[in-house]
């Protein structure tokens, strides 16, 4: 997660975030589902796109992989990835479907977002633009892209494929869902020094988590997390069913930080107040997805208000799809960018 020290040009921080849930085609699926997809495969699908497993951690409902280049989460009918740095992620996607048919799943729902990219040219196909990405993913699904925001400043790019089917026994669909996803860049010089593997020389891993203040935004949570020599960090977090990671690029040249969850909240305005009194960024961007029937039960869009403390918005747009809504806004703090 180091970026030019270790690259020789500035480290893409911003990640391709591909997300799948399945539905059972058969009647005798492996009730354990995409969990029981041995981690060799998992080796071999992430060498497609030119990433490793750092760490590993299983619960009762799901596992984490720390990646090199971010995260993986598995769920019995869900798979999560993200990937930075210069990663092709769309390139696993026969090998993850041919994976998915051998647990008698197969896809219900696709969803791929990502930030703009802060040096594009240095990506490779299928990530050389998002309207290549949209083109590579309906090569497999029937969905369609969407851009949030200007897209000559900070935007924020979105693909869905719906396949919901009523009338089919759907794995995906037993629970509601919701995700926010925090984005940050311009970050404090101070506090990215809590990154520096050598200035943090006489803690662990876990004590930087500790350190940083990542440790108290979910007490009680299992954490996995890694540090990058000679700088970076990142965290897998478990919360019951649920997950949070986070990945912090902390070079001035390329500062950046994500945040995500799908863990409830009671007050999404004090989870972002955390995430930026740790992280302390010049400008940011929030995502909210939300499915219709989380929102019906009083989990609005709304959460995303006109205020966060400390910070100016800049734009916010909504979007609502036939079973999901999602909202986008940007974020900039004077005082710091």
């Amino acid at each position: 997660m180091s970026c030019s020290a270790a690259t020789g040009f500035e480290f893409e921080g911003v990640e391709k975030k591909l997300e799948i849930t399945f539905r059972s085609v058969e009647d005798k699926a492996d009730s354990l589902g995409l969990r029981s997809i041995t981690q060799e495969n998992w080796v071999e699908l992430l060498k497609l796109i030119k990433c490793s497993i750092l760490g590993v951690t299983k619960t009762e409902h799901f596992d984490a992989y720390v990646l090199s280049e971010s995260s993986l989460f598995v769920y019995p009918s869900k798979v999560l990835l993200k990937t930075c740095g210069t990663t092709r992620t769309l390139l696993c996607l026969d090998y993850l479907l041919e994976l998915s048919r051998s647990c008698g799943l197969e896809s219900e729902f696709v969803f791929f977002s990502r930030k703009n990219f802060k040096n594009p040219q240095h990506q490779h196909f299928p990530h050389t633009s998002f309207d290549v990405e949209v083109e590579y993913l309906n090569r497999y699904f029937r969905g369609e892209g969407y851009t949030f925001g200007s897209s000559s400043s900070d935007h924020w790019n979105l693909y869905i494929a719906d396949h919901t089917d009523s009338n089919r026994r759907s794995t995906s669909r037993s629970y509601s869902d919701k995700t926010i996803e925090i984005m940050m860049t311009h970050l404090d010089r101070k506090k990215m020094k809590q990154f520096y593997k050598q200035a943090n020389s006489h803690l662990s891993d876990k004590e930087v988590t500790k350190a940083c203040g990542v440790a108290d935004i979910f007490p009680g949570a299992i954490t996995d997390e890694f540090m990058f020599d000679p700088c970076g960090y990142s965290v897998n977090g478990m919360v019951g069913e649920s997950y949070f990671t986070i990945h912090v690029t902390p070079e001035d040249s390329c500062s950046f930080v994500s945040f995500e969850t799908n863990a409830p909240a009671s007050s999404y305005p004090k989870l972002v107040d955390h995430i930026l009194e740790i992280f302390r960024p010049g400008k940011v961007q929030i995502s909210l997805f939300v499915d219709t029937h989380r929102q019906a039960h009083g989990c609005s869009l709304t959460h995303l208000g006109k205020e966060v403390s400390n910070y100016t918005m800049k734009t916010r747009s909504f979007y609502e799809f036939e079973h999901y809504n999602v909202a986008v806004a940007n974020y900039i703090n004077p005082k710091i960018s």
